[in-house]
């Protein structure tokens, strides 16, 4: 059990990160050369060779700094938000032409999302549970993994049946055993005794955000399980080190990447907003749940940093 939310930021941050970054910062114009992006993927250990992702990113970093260098300097360099810089990474996508493969582009994912996996259900048999097991994903998107999770609560004996709820504006659920609800129903609903949110919070702006989500969060029974997945530094904009920045940068242009193999041109549809969790997010969680954080588990993949933050309400 960690002290409170300051403790928990302190751990998480990225506080050393590699000296590469102070020659991009004095000279962000590198992040426009094709060698030196490379080289600083390989430092960082983000998108190994081998990954479908990896010249897709760099395609896109190069193309991006082309066409809008002096506004990615200045979110370097503290004149612009990362949010505003996702809107010239946007343009940068459409305009470019680039296209990608689904099918290889969830491949590259597989192996962060194994160990998502893997974790949660290693923290989920440490806890006692009802023969019947309600999950709640928010940001549901097709409900892929909510299924995955399902069967292996099953197939491991953990419960005898699993029912799915969920939300998500943009939801896709293709299956007649997802239940899509809205805060407004929650009344009518079993209390939940999981919670899931992988990688959607920092998609949604901190004032919404946790007025929405701590709906959701009051309806989980006490002693149920909550689990979020972020990526990012944990710090807020305004306090990022320069070295910091650029690596944010990258995660927004990762990000981006994916969900554009993903999703393909819901990008150019909706607005695409960036803002990663810091220290105030980690206090909200708290405060809307009314416990400490129990655990995080930083989620060494060499895909891009995630942590996974584990609570029992």
């Amino acid at each position: 059990m960690t002290k409170g939310p300051r403790d928990v930021v302190r751990r998480l941050r990225l506080n050393s990160l590699h000296p590469t970054f102070a020659k991009i910062a004095e000279s962000p114009a590198l992040l426009s050369k094709t060698e030196e992006l490379a080289k600083l993927l390989d430092q960082l250990n983000v998108l190994p060779q081998s990954t479908y992702l990896r010249p897709f990113l760099i395609r896109l970093l190069t193309i991006a700094f082309g066409q809008s260098s002096k506004a990615i300097t200045r979110f370097i360099r503290a004149g612009l938000s990362l949010n505003e810089v996702c809107g010239f990474l946007i343009e940068a996508l459409n305009a470019s032409g680039l296209k990608a493969s689904v099918e290889l582009g969830l491949k590259d994912l597989e192996p962060i999302d194994h160990e998502v996996h893997r974790q949660t259900i290693d923290r989920i048999k440490q806890s006692k549970w009802s023969p019947e097991i309600n999950i709640f994903s928010y940001g549901i998107g097709s409900g892929w993994y909510e299924q995955e999770l399902k069967k292996t609560l099953l197939d491991d004996g953990i419960c005898k049946s699993v029912r799915i709820f969920g939300y998500d504006p943009n939801a896709d659920i293709g299956s007649d055993s997802i239940t899509l609800v809205k805060k407004e129903n929650l009344k009518e609903l079993p209390p939940f005794d999981l919670f899931l949110s992988r990688w959607v919070l920092h998609h949604v702006p901190r004032k919404q955000r946790w007025h929405e989500v701590a709906s959701y969060l009051e309806h989980v029974r006490p002693g149920g399980r909550i689990f979020f997945v972020e990526e990012g530094v944990f710090a807020d904009e305004s306090e990022m080190s320069l070295d910091q920045k650029i690596y944010t940068l990258i995660f927004a242009a990762l990000d981006l990447s994916i969900n554009y193999v993903v999703l393909g041109n819901w990008i150019a549809k909706e607005n695409f907003f960036i803002q990663h969790l810091s220290e105030q997010d980690i206090a909200l969680i708290e405060t809307s749940m009314g416990c400490q954080t129990q655990e995080y588990i930083d989620l060494n993949v060499p895909m891009l940093r995630s942590v996974l933050l584990s609570y029992e309400k």
